[in-house]
């Protein structure tokens, strides 16, 4: 997973060490989303907001949180099973500190999707 994350950060114009935490933080937004993606959650989410917008669209912002609604109100939802079928049964997905998140890769197809983001 590193090396896909150095990998990305490669590809990124970073002039200075503010931009390389901020592309970073990109990054890992985006294996959340994949993450996200793999256990079906945008079947009864929809992904919506700032980081939404820039990632999506190619808006020219940043924004640190992800918003999802749900498409249909469900007072009972729970994050834990969607948390539990995550690839690579991740040990921390939602960090308690905002600037760290672990993914752990399930397969190599999933790596070859990963090195694609």
């Amino acid at each position: 997973m590193i090396e896909i994350i150095q990998q990305r950060l490669g590809s990124y114009k970073t002039g200075n060490p503010v931009e390389e935490g901020q592309a970073a933080k990109e990054i890992l937004q985006e294996i959340a989303l994949y993450s996200l993606w793999r256990v079906g959650f945008f079947e009864v989410a929809a992904f919506q907001g700032g980081t939404s917008l820039r990632i999506l669209h190619k808006l020219p912002r940043f924004s640190e949180d992800l918003d999802f609604i749900l498409k249909e109100p469900d007072p009972g939802f729970e994050w834990s099973g969607y948390l539990q079928k995550a690839p690579g049964r991740p040990r921390r997905v939602w960090p308690s500190n905002r600037d760290r998140c672990t993914l752990a890769s399930q397969n190599d197809q999933e790596k070859r999707v990963l090195k694609k983001l």
